[in-house]
């Protein structure tokens, strides 16, 4: 099974839920530039506040909506789970 195999989408958190980002690719550089930017970057703690569509996650101190592929391009380890070593800076 492939790494990325491993890894579930933001999107599938349930509400409460703990994770730990561990890929984000949108195939877009200025999407995940952007993401980056907002906090979604490898090994940070996202917690799902609301799940839906749009969710609303919470990356530290910070609540951000987020909706369609976005919530699929962002790959979380939930805590509780193995996780896998990030590959990416």
């Amino acid at each position: 099974m492939e790494l990325l195999e491993k890894l579930l989408p933001l999107a599938r958190l349930k509400s409460g839920q703990t994770a730990v980002v561990e890929d984000v690719c949108c195939g877009n550089p200025d999407d995940n530039h952007r993401l980056a930017s907002m906090g979604f970057r490898c090994g940070a703690l996202v917690r799902m506040v609301a799940a839906g569509c749009p969710c609303a996650v919470q990356v530290g101190e910070t609540r951000i909506m987020l909706r369609g592929s976005h919530t699929e391009a962002i790959r979380v380890s939930v805590l509780g789970h193995p996780s896998v070593s990030c590959s990416r800076p």
